[in-house]
């Protein structure tokens, strides 16, 4: 709605829907002091259908998906039966219209996590669905990635900015995390990626991976999933998503 968008259509969980909770509370910060078009979840779309709608008007082979949080909508949609908007299941929706997944999710070179990764951790069930079963091409931003990239302080201190929602999300967060540097990026490079491309941000490799039923990432043999390896400094890439949220 502040961006003059609120045509774009929102989904939720509908089915089983989980209770998130961030000590940040930047989502309320910005509910209180912004007009949004939908008041309650109860306004919104079911995310399931939502994506069987849209999916099902766009052309073969032409959309990207991108996700930055746990994978509960595309297992629910991975899973999904004909409906009123396509005569196909999920699985065979997907096939027809997607070209790629690109996810922020796992990690396997960080010591301080050791496979674990909370988008996984989030819905283990929906993400070992997606991560061995999805069937088109799939990029990973893994927790390595965005942990080394700091974004928001350029934001925060630009004084031609006021009452944006995302300076205050980030104004709100450092304040929580008492952070000096900025915000860590893991799900900002998942986007930069998913518009822009792998090159020339990242390097990657080509893997595949098991999700064990504690939520545990390990890497297997096989290379469906191409998964990003660092290129540019971490301060280049910051700079370059900075950028793109001053606009």
């Amino acid at each position: 709605t502040y961006f003059n968008r609120a045509d774009i259509p929102v989904g939720v969980v509908k089915a089983s829907n989980p209770n998130f909770n961030c000590p940040r509370l930047w989502a309320e910060g910005i509910i209180a002091k912004y007009p949004h078009a939908i008041q309650s979840n109860y306004e919104a779309w079911d995310a399931l259908k939502l994506y069987r709608k849209i999916l099902s008007k766009q052309p073969d082979s032409s959309v990207t998906i991108v996700t930055v949080g746990t994978f509960t909508n595309l297992s629910n949609l991975l899973n999904s039966q004909p409906d009123e908007y396509s005569p196909l299941t999920g699985k065979q929706l997907i096939i027809k219209k997607v070209k790629q997944l690109v996810s922020m999710a796992v990690a396997i070179d960080s010591s301080a996590n050791s496979g674990y990764e909370s988008n996984v951790m989030g819905d283990i069930p929906a993400a070992q669905n997606i991560i061995h079963n999805w069937p088109t091409p799939i990029t990973l931003s893994g927790f390595e990635i965005g942990v080394n990239i700091f974004t928001g302080r350029s934001l925060i201190h630009n004084t031609s900015i006021n009452n944006s929602p995302i300076k205050d999300a980030y104004q709100i967060a450092l304040a929580y995390d008492g952070s000096t540097e900025g915000r860590y990026s893991w799900d900002q490079t998942a986007v930069l990626v998913a518009v822009r491309g792998i090159d020339p941000y990242f390097n990657y490799r080509k893997l595949n991976f098991e999700i064990k039923d504690d939520g545990k990432d390990s890497v297997i043999a096989g290379d469906r999933i191409t998964y990003l390896k660092a290129k540019y400094k971490p301060e280049e890439i910051g700079k370059i998503i900075e950028e793109l949220m001053l606009r």
